[in-house]
């Protein structure tokens, strides 16, 4: 086959599956982003999985037929969604440059462009999970937020990773680049052995005491520190590790919760759950205390913050969402998209009845999110005509076992998937009773246009009015709230409208972004040119 004839099956290709055992690179990969088809690959292909980014250019699914097929079969249905996959296949590949590998190999050539971009200082962001693709509150906030940051530094951020994680360097966007460090067999074995005898996960506060078994982890970070001027904590957990290579560095403290509220509610108060309640507080005090700049998610964390730790100039940073990205679906277009799903939530899910009514909630695998699915679940047995929809890492927590046929758990989901979601469910709920920080779920109820009830504790930290902006209530209210949106068209729309209104002019990442930047800028006026605190 001559490579004109092989441009031409690529250019007149809808998709390109490519699905080997463990391939070395596999450059049809390559040649196919380059062409604008998304590619489907399966998660025991090698090469092509460190190409493929699942749901933003192509498919990474299981190595069987059925789901390759479904792979292919939604791309085929939607081919909208095929050439959205593929234009950003293109934009990825066009990175991969012959220049680009010279310049990996020779780092010492006298014609090595400049390291960083001309005006740019370096900023280093340190994260105890991988943040792209971003699916979960926190990967959302770090990805959207944090990419703000892009005017006026390059920012490198060192994640740490599962044990079962490929070690990777990907440039997420220019100026912003991740490098993930997978925990060792030893270090993911030491830590699965806290969470037996605290019985939640640890995975956060104990990185830094046990980074010791991922040595990669630090030289990495030590290296990425080499030139830095400033740093960035996502999470107060990984300070240790910043201040014994580089104490001479100013930080930004993000935080994300008010750490010790949050872990009080998760560790018991006995054993080690005390010894891990009694750490969190010494590393998020020495975080907060230290800091040139700290931050918080909503007035209420920034005011635990301030009393905890005697730090008064805490800024509030709030969790927003992209608004532009996201669609706004009126009544009209909402009813027969939930119609469609309702549909075919009653074949699949073989619901005792009708299905008139679909429920969504969003969540990650957080314990203040297992409870809200708990009650979710205790809802539905009392609701059997609303269809409940869970999606996220949260449904990992279910799968074995027997739930009311009117629950459907769809997991962790493409952002396409999501925003269908959205666009289709008649409300959106929060059932959340204990927690810290903003729900970011919120705001992507709100900018999508869905009616929402929440707790008040899932509204926390948010502006947001019962009656105005969504429908408020306690737990044992919660169906009554439901029905009242359900029989009032034009309240769930009024509400839908105004909620909207509030995510574009106050809940955006680029308003929060915008405002991020200012305050770091005033924190570090005084430092010498490598950040170096005066």
């Amino acid at each position: 086959m001559g490579d004109s004839e092989l441009v031409d099956l690529y250019a007149g290709a809808l998709a390109v599956p490519f699905v080997p055992l463990d391939e070395d690179l596999g450059l049809v990969t390559l040649e196919a982003m380059a062409s604008g088809k998304p590619v489907v690959t399966t998660f025991d292909a090698g090469g092509p999985t460190e190409l493929v980014v699942d749901g933003l250019t192509g498919y990474v699914v299981r190595p069987d037929a059925r789901s390759i097929g479904h792979a292919l079969s939604r791309l085929v249905r939607y081919r909208d969604l095929a050439e959205r996959l593929g234009s950003r296949g293109r934009e990825h590949a066009g990175r991969v440059t012959w220049k680009r590998l010279v310049t990996k190999l020779l780092p010492d050539s006298p014609r090595r462009p400049a390291r960083h971009r001309p005006g740019r200082r370096k900023l280093v962001v340190t994260s105890t999970f991988p943040v792209h693709p971003p699916r979960n509150g926190g990967q959302l906030r770090c990805h959207h937020l944090y990419r703000a940051l892009t005017d006026a530094f390059e920012l490198e951020i060192v994640s740490l990773g599962a044990s079962d994680h490929a070690p990777s360097r990907s440039v997420i966007e220019p100026g912003l680049t991740e490098t993930v460090v997978p925990k060792t067999p030893e270090h993911q074995q030491r830590e699965w052995a806290i969470e037996s005898r605290v019985g939640t996960p640890v995975t956060d506060v104990v990185a830094a005491p046990l980074m010791g078994s991922t040595p990669v982890y630090t030289e990495t970070l030590r290296r990425a520190l080499d030139d830095a001027h400033l740093v960035l904590l996502a999470h107060p957990f990984l300070h240790p590790l910043v201040r014994e290579a580089r104490p001479d560095l100013p930080f930004v403290y993000d935080a994300f919760n008010a750490e010790f509220v949050l872990k009080d509610s998760v560790f018991p108060d006995e054993g080690p759950g005390r010894e891990l309640r009694q750490l969190v507080r010494v590393l998020e005090g020495d975080a907060v205390r230290q800091a040139r700049l700290v931050t918080a998610c909503s007035e209420v964390d920034a005011s635990l913050l301030r009393s905890e730790y005697g730090r008064e100039d805490v800024v509030e940073i709030p969790n927003g969402v992209d608004a532009g990205a996201t669609g706004f679906a009126p009544g009209r277009r909402r009813a027969g998209s939930s119609r469609r799903w309702r549909e075919s939530f009653t074949r699949l899910e073989n619901a005792p009845v009708e299905i008139e009514h679909l429920a969504l909630f969003l969540g990650s695998w957080h314990p203040p999110n297992l409870d809200a699915a708990e009650h979710l679940f205790d809802l539905a047995a009392e609701l059997p005509e609303v269809g409940f929809v869970l999606a996220g890492s949260v449904c990992l927590q279910y799968g074995g076992r027997r739930l009311p046929p009117n629950v459907s758990l769809v997991g962790v989901v493409s952002d396409e998937t999501k925003a269908a979601l959205l666009e289709a469910a008649d409300v959106a709920l929060n059932p959340m009773t204990r927690g810290s920080g903003t729900n970011l779920k919120m705001v992507e109820y709100f900018a999508a246009g869905v009616p929402v009830v929440s707790t008040p504790v899932g509204v926390r930290g948010l502006d947001a009015e019962h009656g105005r902006h969504l429908l408020v209530a306690e737990l044992d209210e919660t169906p009554r709230a439901m029905h009242s949106l359900f029989d009032d068209p034009l309240l769930a729309t009024n509400l839908a409208w105004r909620a909207r209104h509030l995510a574009e002019s106050r809940y955006d990442w680029r308003v929060h972004g915008a405002r991020l930047l200012a305050a770091i800028e005033t924190a570090l006026e005084g430092a010498d040119p490598q950040g170096t605190a005066p």
